[in-house]
């Protein structure tokens, strides 16, 4: 059965509508979270190039700031700091593989500029189940659900999403929100909903699937060969089968239709 993990990085556009959501993503807001006594961590920055002219600055974070910037929005400073510790950490380590690897940040980013090869896939692999470990050491983030699953196909500007966590849903969401994260059929992605003045937000998440003996190999520091691990490519026929059995007709009922 396939796994889908988060993928192990975010750009600050997802940490930012994690702090304030439904309100524009803007650097003042990210500013505000860096400048707040370590309540995010600081993240990297890379260079932006459109061919070969530079376009600017990119910053990624790890994940983990998600559940930071959630918990600063809910008044728990404190947990917010247990969290930005352990991506300050991850970010450490993730710089240090980078370097041993000759890679940098933009190659590992949730939107490569360049389809990644077999190295960089291999180290995304580890990164993921890397977080997803450090993740379970850590407090869930109270009234938050998360949803893996795989983007299976669309109609009519909807997509429908396979729920890969064994209860057969699925959730439609609009093929705008997928544009907006840089998401299409085929992709793996993690679905998280909060209840947010009686309606659920929804966000969208980038994420890496794993089959069972890569992600064991992962977990121990063994390498991951390109045919185990795969990354933002349409699903295998493996993948395709185990997925068909996950997906019921019956959708749940979601944050948006329930919004509109």
């Amino acid at each position: 059965m396939p796994s889908v993990c988060r993928w192990p990085l975010v750009d600050w556009h997802a940490v930012v509508e994690t702090y304030r959501p439904g309100l524009p993503a803007t650097r003042a807001r990210l500013n505000t979270l860096l400048k707040s006594h370590s309540l995010i961590s600081a993240g990297f920055e890379f260079p932006v190039r459109h061919g070969r002219r530079m376009a600017g600055k990119g910053r990624v974070f790890s994940a983990l700031n998600l559940e930071a910037a959630l918990l600063v929005r809910r008044g728990d400073q404190a947990g917010a700091r247990l969290f930005a510790e352990a991506a300050g950490a991850f970010e450490e380590r993730c710089s240090r593989l980078l370097s041993e690897a000759g890679l940098v940040a933009a190659d590992v980013a949730p939107h490569p500029e360049a389809p990644p090869t077999p190295e960089v896939r291999a180290l995304v692999a580890q990164l993921a189940a890397a977080e997803a470990q450090l993740r379970a050491g850590l407090p869930e983030a109270p009234g938050e659900e998360e949803l893996p699953g795989v983007i299976t196909h669309g109609s009519a500007g909807w997509a429908r999403i396979a729920v890969t966590d064994g209860s057969r849903r699925v959730v439609d969401v609009p093929f705008d929100m997928l544009r907006a994260v840089g998401l299409s059929v085929g992709d793996p992605v993690v679905v998280t909903r909060e209840i947010l003045g009686g309606h659920a937000w929804l966000q969208l998440l980038p994420a890496v699937v794993l089959d069972e003996e890569a992600e064991s190999e992962v977990i121990y520091n063994s390498p991951v060969s390109e045919y185990l691990t795969r990354m933002r490519s349409p699903a295998s026929p493996g993948t395709a089968s185990a997925l068909a059995t996950l997906v019921t007709e019956e959708p749940l009922v979601d944050a948006l239709r329930l919004a509109g």
